[in-house]
């Protein structure tokens, strides 16, 4: 894994005393506080979140540099030190993970995203319900980059966008993150989701799926080449580079299962899509059926392993 190029100094606070009878003291208080052992008396009154909804949040967004990715120009102000192409990258901490990431998936869903003609001019989504019932007045034509799109009669384009709240096991202080895959990571998504699908697991009522949220999974960059166009995915054309290592650790249980309960409060399709940006469209149309066969005979041989009793857990 690549070296961190940001680091989060622990905030320094220095106070003085204006009492003439006592000496000045510096007090440095690091971010990280101990807990008070009397905090769970707290507990049971209220988190103080009850009037918070998926309105009230912006999520951070795990996004992939690429070569025209503002945060590798050293020039501009959102460069970020030693980031190159292809890296992982935290679009809130401008944390650089490198180009190989483990993460453990704690949810999903597909949406269409609506975008202006401006680069960037992020409209707002629908639901791949809506966009059926809405396709029949769409045009799906060809533009100028030779790539064909979903546009209506005011220029909007529509894209199909598969989204993944995920946590790094290697940053689970860094929360949930947003990783979202769109055109060309498509064939990706769909690969990943059918690989899910076959992992199983040993419960008290016998053999069933395991859980999305019960894995941990290895994504890696590729640079990709169409054309005049260069972009980095998480797999070129047919070959994915999606691998599951296993079961997640038992000791990150407790973790997940915080966050799938609270992602499971959310309300998915009004979360802030803030740091989203546009990017050429390059359609690669598969056959969802074709792409499930694949993987058919790939489920881990190990899935039978003992793992942490789940079912007492979530």
């Amino acid at each position: 894994m690549a070296p961190k190029t940001t680091t989060r100094k622990a905030v320094e606070i220095e106070e003085e005393t204006a009492t003439p009878k006592t000496k000045a003291v510096a007090v440095k208080n690091s971010t990280s506080l101990a807990m008070p052992e009397n905090m769970g008396d707290l507990l049971g009154i209220g988190d103080g979140f009850e009037n918070i909804s998926a309105e009230d949040l912006t999520f951070p967004f795990l996004k992939i540099a690429q070569p025209t990715s503002s945060q590798c120009m050293e020039e501009d102000d959102s460069y970020i030190p030693g980031l190159k192409p292809g890296c992982f990258f935290n679009t809130v901490t401008n944390e650089n993970y490198g180009k190989k990431i483990k993460v453990i998936v704690i949810g999903y869903y597909q949406s269409i995203l609506m975008w202006g003609e401006e680069l960037g001019d992020y409209k707002g989504q629908i639901t791949p319900q809506d966009f059926k019932n809405k396709k029949s007045s769409l045009t799906y034509e060809e533009n100028a980059d030779g790539k064909m799109q979903w546009v209506d009669n005011d220029g909007t384009k529509y894209v199909d966008t598969r989204t993944y709240f995920v946590m790094l096991q290697d940053h689970m202080g860094d929360g949930l993150l947003m990783f979202s895959l769109s055109s060309s990571g498509i064939t990706h998504s769909k690969k990943w989701i059918t690989q899910a699908r076959m992992v199983q697991m040993k419960t008290k009522a016998g053999i069933k799926t395991a859980p999305l949220f019960a894995s941990v999974w290895e994504l890696e960059t590729k640079l990709n080449k169409k054309e005049s166009f260069r972009w980095f995915q998480i797999g070129e054309k047919k070959v994915t580079l999606i691998d599951r290592l296993g079961w997640i650790p038992e000791e990150l249980v407790p973790q997940i299962h915080a966050a799938v309960v609270f992602f499971k409060d959310l309300e998915t399709e009004r979360v802030s899509f803030a740091g989203v940006e546009d990017a050429p469209v390059h359609n690669e149309d598969d056959d969802f059926d074709t792409v499930e066969a694949e993987y058919k005979a790939e489920a881990d041989e190990d899935q039978e392993d003992d793992i942490p009793d789940f079912e007492d857990d979530f």
